[in-house]
């Protein structure tokens, strides 16, 4: 069995653990002490067979109709540069977001391995302006299969309220239907996280929850609720959230170029 085989080379090499990602429970069980915990919720919107029957909140059409008023425009990525000028916008959302961004060198093999396959699209909202085009946003999506699932974003802070993302779901969401999708995947929201989770509601999208599965297992990891003991009172808890209080500004007022540097030395990918 792949999980037996697996835990077995984490012993092997002497490595520190060993986990994976599953969208069911299938797997309790079937290896002692290696039970699945929710971990993320993920947004799934199920698609029409036509792009006429797609139907929109009254809130999302009118963010559409600014966006657009506001000479907005989406159009494919089509070469690297264009994906460097995006990168820069991915390391601004990470800082203010405080997430730790992914290496220019994880989305440059991305590109170069996947997008001519068509399986990797980067869509950019532009603003158009006097003839001349400034870039405000793009998301990264992946295809397989039926299903386009939309994986990375960058945009610009002061030029979020022209509504960017908006537009760039939509646009993808009709493009999806167009091509013969039957799922748009909205990504993975960590439990708990209410503001991502309403953004990604709003659409329609059906919820589903990906579970973690550990070896070792984590010591102290409710199963069913995959929080250790009770968040609300754990002192781990309180003081991951003291930790974050004095971080985000920290975090936030870096040079980018800090966070890129932190981001590369944080992961590493040895398939590179």
């Amino acid at each position: 069995m792949l999980i037996s085989a697996a835990i077995e080379q984490t012993r092997a090499k002497d490595a520190t653990g060993f986990q994976f990602k599953a969208m069911s429970t299938d797997f309790d069980g079937l290896v002692d002490g290696v039970i699945g915990v929710p971990l993320f919720e993920t947004y799934q919107l199920a698609l029409p067979e036509h792009p006429d029957l797609l139907r929109l909140d009254s809130k999302i059409r009118r963010a559409v109709k600014k966006a657009s008023r506001s000479g907005m425009r989406v159009r494919d990525a089509e070469t690297i540069g264009e994906l460097k000028a995006w990168y820069d916008l991915y390391l601004q959302t990470m800082r203010r977001l405080v997430a730790l961004p992914k290496p220019y060198r994880f989305f440059e093999q991305a590109w170069r391995r996947l997008h001519p396959e068509g399986v990797l699209r980067l869509l950019l909202a532009e603003q158009v302006q006097a003839g001349q085009s400034r870039l405000i946003a793009g998301i990264l999506l992946l295809q397989w299969g039926q299903t386009v699932s939309y994986s990375f974003a960058g945009w610009r802070r002061e030029d979020q309220n022209l509504r960017p993302n908006d537009l760039l779901h939509w646009h993808a969401i009709q493009s999806a239907c167009e091509e013969g999708g039957r799922w748009y995947d909205f990504g993975n929201v960590r439990v708990g996280n209410q503001g991502l989770i309403q953004f990604k509601r709003k659409w329609g999208a059906e919820t589903a929850s990906i579970y973690r599965y550990s070896y070792p297992s984590v010591p102290g990891v409710s199963p069913a609720t995959g929080n250790s003991f009770n968040p609300a009172s754990s002192p781990n808890q309180s003081r991951g959230s003291r930790v974050r209080h004095w971080v985000t500004p920290l975090w936030q007022h870096l040079p980018i170029r800090t966070v890129r540097l932190i981001g590369d030395c944080c992961h590493t990918l040895r398939y590179y």
